[in-house]
């Protein structure tokens, strides 16, 4: 099946010369994601991205997030994975590492509602969310796997673990469901 995800790689609409800053003025935003925390993120251009794409530093001039609901059904697996680097504006050089946390909630917003099958971090339980260190360039994490307890709308949600100007920077996320 095709990606869960709309505009996972940031590209509608174009950032321009450089950059657009989403913040809770909503003046430019990068529809269907939306700001899970207060603060801000920067949308660079494709020169700051990867494989041609735009990216999102999650981090604008302040710690920010973004996030997107999914429907997921049943009887299926649902695997999630994403590109996440370091800033390359040079405002943010030697700025690292950008520690981030990655969360998949249920429609009431609760965390840890599936089960880890498979993938990096397994720890054959329980999996409430991901925290990653983005350092240097682009590299992909997961694949995820989960399996959703119910059919329904699920939420992932990429947020900063730090302060200031300069966050990880994510592009091509990809939620992906597979009938078992």
């Amino acid at each position: 099946m095709g990606n869960l995800i709309k505009n996972g790689q940031f590209d509608i609409p174009d950032a321009g010369d450089e950059l657009q800053r989403i913040g809770s003025d909503k003046s430019y935003m990068i529809s269907p994601w939306y700001l899970p925390v207060g603060g801000n993120v920067d949308v660079y251009n494709r020169k700051f991205g990867t494989g041609g794409h735009q990216a999102v530093d999650l981090n604008g001039d302040t710690k920010g997030g973004i996030g997107q609901e999914f429907t997921a059904e049943t009887e299926c697996d649902v695997s999630i994975t994403w590109y996440a680097g370091t800033n390359r504006h040079d405002a943010c050089k030697g700025k690292a590492p950008f520690r981030y946390v990655v969360h998949v909630l249920d429609n009431n917003g609760d965390e840890g509602v599936y089960v880890l099958l498979k993938g990096p971090g397994s720890n054959g339980g329980q999996v409430q969310k991901v925290i990653d260190d983005a350092e240097g360039d682009f590299t992909k994490n997961g694949p995820y796997t989960f399996k959703p307890k119910f059919q329904g709308s699920y939420k992932i949600e990429f947020i900063s673990d730090v302060q200031g100007d300069c966050g990880a920077v994510i592009t091509d996320v990809r939620v992906v469901q597979t009938p078992l």
